[in-house]
Formats: structure tokens, sequence, C-alpha cells
């Protein structure tokens, strides 16, 4: 059976790929990643056993344990009891994955009960500190030469470690200035790592890409954190004494940045100088530059054919640990959830394609799961962003005024909510709207199909934001005979009914990519843009919309609407661009 190292790396990623367009349109319902969770819990539950040694058991308890599965849940007990077995005389010893295997047992036990478990997770952290190479990096104890150190590797060293510390071990600083020493003399000219610093070795050969940018850029703020814990919130983006604002925006996506190489130093595998000490500003300049990397190179999923779900959890490390919400143009929590609703299994299981052994279908999933319940968040208590989908509707009364919470009453019946909003000018729409959506969400989805035909009523509605509410709420009823009103909604004079019936089909074709359009048709104009420049680029987006959608449309129409009256009009549409 292989090991979780074999299976993060040999996976191929033979799924439905996304575009690297520059935004992610469609918007994750909460109740949807909630459920999305929940089934995968089943499926994990149910092939815990077959999870093997190496550390993939302890990943999939983490996951377990971070979906909110009880403290004393026998899955839990089991994975702590086999962790507890590999501590002997205060001795830490691996059963075949080194460094993961230690970085995973120590997160799990320290989220598990650190005060139970203390004892193991020093053995834990004793054994990653003296794993350390005299270089500061990690790598595999046996079977590689020629590697100046392993960025993955030291990825999970430090979560290791830094589970570790946060149950009381006490890392040496020198360890994590080392560390860091050694990452930032592995950055390459271009801001981003490569998998083997250096040398050819392994995957990627040795060419910088986004897993390894993600995975070091996560190490460096852990070893950041412990070094300067007063300044942890501010190393990726936010300001440092002496700076008088926050460190520049990175070029977005596809602009090219001059790099001053001086400033990136060669890969060294010489020992560091442990009495040599690092200030911020050193971690600052690296990150600064690899930031720059990730913004022009991040996108939902990545299309790598290594590492398949494994870029997941290192991007939610990263959003968590550099306290951002976007990464370049995207809202990395909506557009990467996003995409992992559409690439879950029936079985509630994720997994590449080509992978037919349970055990990589149970890391895989794992990682998604970590992602999803925002694993690294719940650690540091990051208040999640307000869930907004589409033009931005309120979902669930996240983010709703307080008054408009206060306001609700019991439940409206959807179909009575639904029939109030033919008359806006009777009720706030405001807590109409939050209320649809929370009604939509949380009860019987199936319900909107019942009520097709007041949505297809609203959408014409002459109140844009009813408007735009129904288009919301046609999206969510996975009726593909409803698109044509979407499509229709895509010509509406109203941006925001435009905007949202693009999210719209977006969530209803599972089309994560929108075919490369822009959220909103204004997102590239600069403030000063003029009045005719706004129109202008409001009639490309339609233009590129209606053609984009139109063609899809007439390649999945159901059988029965083909041959009708709106194919025909379509189709005349399509001809006249």
């Amino acid at each position: 059976m292989r090991t979780i190292r074999q299976v993060l790396i040999a996976a191929g990623f033979g799924l439905l790929f996304l575009s690297a367009g520059p935004h992610s349109v469609w918007s994750a319902d909460r109740a949807a990643i909630d459920q999305a969770v929940q089934k995968a819990v089943g499926f994990l539950q149910a092939n815990r056993d077959q999870a093997g040694e190496g550390g993939a058991a302890s990943l999939i308890g983490l996951a377990l344990l971070k979906a909110n599965l009880p403290h004393d849940a026998p899955e839990l007990r089991g994975v702590a009891g086999a962790i507890e077995a590999k501590v002997n005389d205060g001795q830490y010893t691996p059963t075949s994955h080194h460094i993961y295997e230690a970085g995973t047992d120590a997160s799990f036990l320290a989220d598990l009960d650190a005060e139970r478990y203390k004892p193991q997770i020093e053995a834990i952290g004793r054994y990653l500190v003296a794993a350390q190479r005299s270089n500061g990096s990690w790598d595999y104890p046996t079977g590689r030469t020629g590697t100046n150190g392993d960025t993955s590797v030291t990825q999970y060293a430090c979560l290791g470690l830094w589970s570790a510390a946060r149950a009381g071990f006490e890392v040496p600083q020198e360890t994590w200035e080392r560390v860091l020493r050694w990452l930032l003399a592995s950055q390459a000219a271009d801001g981003g790592y490569a998998y083997a610093p250096g040398t050819t070795e392994g995957w990627y050969k040795g060419e910088t890409n986004l897993n390894m940018a993600v995975a070091a850029a996560g190490a460096i703020l852990i070893a950041g954190r412990e070094l300067f814990p007063a300044l942890a919130d501010e190393l990726y983006a936010g300001t440092l004494p002496g700076e008088e604002k926050p460190a520049a925006e990175s070029p977005l996506l596809g602009v090219l940045q001059k790099v001053d190489l001086a400033t990136a130093p060669p890969p060294t595998d010489q020992p560091v100088d442990p009495g040599v000490t690092l200030k911020p500003q050193d971690v600052r300049r690296a990150l600064d530059r690899l930031r720059g990397y990730l913004n022009a190179r991040f996108r939902p999923v990545n299309d790598t054919p290594h590492f398949p779900y494994y870029y997941f959890y290192s991007v939610e490390r990263l959003g968590a640990l550099g306290n951002v919400t976007r990464i370049g143009q995207y809202d990395w929590y909506d557009a990467c959830s996003s995409a992992l609703l559409g690439l879950q299994a029936q079985d509630g299981s994720w997994t590449a394609a080509n992978a037919t052994v349970r055990q990589h279908a149970a890391i895989d999933t794992s990682f998604a799961v970590l992602f999803l319940t925002r694993s690294t968040g719940k650690i540091l208590k990051r208040a999640d962003p307000d869930p907004i989908f589409g033009g931005g509707l309120l979902t669930g009364g996240k983010g709703a005024p307080a008054e408009v919470v206060a306001a609700r009453k019991e439940p409206t019946p959807l179909d009575q909510l639904l029939a109030s909003l033919q008359n806006p000018g009777s009720l706030d729409l405001k807590t109409a709207q939050t209320e649809l959506v929370e009604q939509i969400q949380l009860g019987d989805r199936s319900e909107l199909v019942g009520q097709k035909e007041k949505l297809v009523k609203l959408i014409q509605h002459p109140h844009g934001e009813v408007r735009r509410t129904a288009a919301w709420a046609l999206g969510r009823t996975n009726d593909l005979s409803l698109a044509r009103y979407l499509i229709d909604a895509l010509e509406d004079p109203d941006l925001g009914v435009m905007i949202e019936a693009h999210a719209a089909l977006c969530w209803l074709s599972r089309r994560f990519d929108g075919f490369g359009l822009p959220v909103n048709p204004l997102d590239d104009l600069p403030e000063t843009a003029s009045e005719e420049e706004k129109q202008t680029a409001i009639r490309g987006w339609r233009v590129r919309a209606r053609r984009e959608w139109g063609n899809w449309y007439l390649r999945v129409r159901p059988y029965a609407d083909r041959g009708d009256e709106f194919e025909a009009r379509l189709r005349q549409r399509l001809a006249d661009r």
C-alpha cells in the first residue's frame, strides 16, 4: 500500500480543471458547504480503516475533528491510541513516513487534547527538532542524494512544530531562525519556490510552481509568527514598525514585475550561523516577492498533475496565517470552496480520477475537508468573511445589519415569500432577500422547482432588486430548462441583474470559471474611467456573456426544449453579434 507521500505526488489530477480566468464567479452557499462536509465525514468514517500507515490516519482524524466530530468519538480515540503507540521511553518513532507523519500526528493530538497528550506531543517535537538539517531545512532521512532540502517536507515539519508549540513544547528559537534562513535563501529569482530548491531532483525538475510557493508561504508565516509573535498578523500584508503604510500590493494576474536579483540569494546547502538574528523586514521582503509570484499565478484549482488536493489545505493555511481574504484577484476561500463543491463525488469523497485505492480518496477528502472547515482559521480564531453570492445578496443573515436580523419573525413559507416580492413596496426588500436566501439554503431546495412560475414572473418584475433576487433563486433550482430566463437576464439594463444572472448560470451549469468573464464588467476599468468607457465595457461583457452562455445552452438544453421559439430567437441573437 502506498504511503501518504506517494499518494500526494503520484495521484494525477484527471478531474475537470478550472481555467485561470481572473475571477471566481461562483459563490458557494454556506449550507452547500456544510452539506458537502457532512457527506465527506460519512465517507471518511466508512473508509478510515483503509488509511494505512504513514500519517494518513492522523490526517483523516484531523479532518473529522475539524468537521466537529466529538472529541471522545471512537474514531478519534483510535487515531490517538495509534499515535501513543509510536512513543516509547520518550522517543517518537514514525511508522514509515517520517516528517509528514510527525507533522500530522502532532497537529491531530494538539487539537484533540493538548494537555492529555502533552508527553506524546513533546516527543514528536523533539523528533522534529533533531531531524532538522544543518542548513535549516527538512528532507527525507534516506534515499535522497544531492538535495538541498524539500520545500514540502519542510512545510509539514513547521506545521508539526507549530502544533507542538501551541501545546506547550518549547521549540528552540534557533530552529525557527534556521528554517527561515533556508526558506529565504531558497527563494528563486521569480519569487517562487521549487520542490527541491537548487537541484533538478524530484517533481517539477527544479522549476518553481504554484504548489510549492503556497507551501513555502505557509512555512515562512509559521516560523515568522513564532519568531516575531507581536508582528505575526502583519508579516504578509500588514504594516511593520517603521513603515508608513502597508506593503504595496503586488502586481495582479498577468502583470509582469521587475525582480531585483540582488535580493534573491541563490540556494545554499551550507550550515546557517544560528548566532545571526533575522529582522522582520528580512521576512517581509521575501514575502513581498512571494506575494507577487502568487498574485500573478493563483487559481482556484492547481492544474499541476501532482499534489491535487494537498494544494487546498496549503492555500487555507496561507490565507489564515497571512490574515488575508484575497490572493491576487480571487477571494481564495470563496473561489476554492466553489471549485471543491463541484469536484465532490456522489459518495462524498474527493480524489484524482486515476486513484483506485480508497486510501487515496480518504487522504484527498481529508485535505478538502480541512480547507472547507477553515482548519487553520479555527486555530487563529479568524472571523469568517461575510458569505455573499453574485452581486452581493446576503446569505443566512451573516453580515446583515443588526436591525434586519432583529426584525425577523418566524420563517415565512417560501411560496408566501415569493408572492410578497411581487409587491416590494409593502415590505423591507432587504429583509425579504435575506429571509429568502436563508429559506432556500437551509430548507428544502427542491421546493424551488414548484415555485418556478413565480420565479419566472419575478425575473421580469419592474424592480431591479426583485429581478436580481429571482435570478439568484433560478440558479439554485438545478433546472436547466430555466436557464433561458437567466440568459435573457444577461441583457437586463440593470447591471446588478446582469451580474447576478451570470453568477446564477455559473451555479446552474457548474461552469466555475464563468468562461473567464470578470464578475463585474467594470472590474478592469480604472476609477477615473468615463461613463462612455463604462458603457463600452458593459456592452462588450454582455456580448461575450451572451455568446458563451448561449452556445453552452444550445449544447446542453433539455431535449424537450429543442427547436422552440427561444432557441430560434437565441440563434438569431448569436448570429447578429
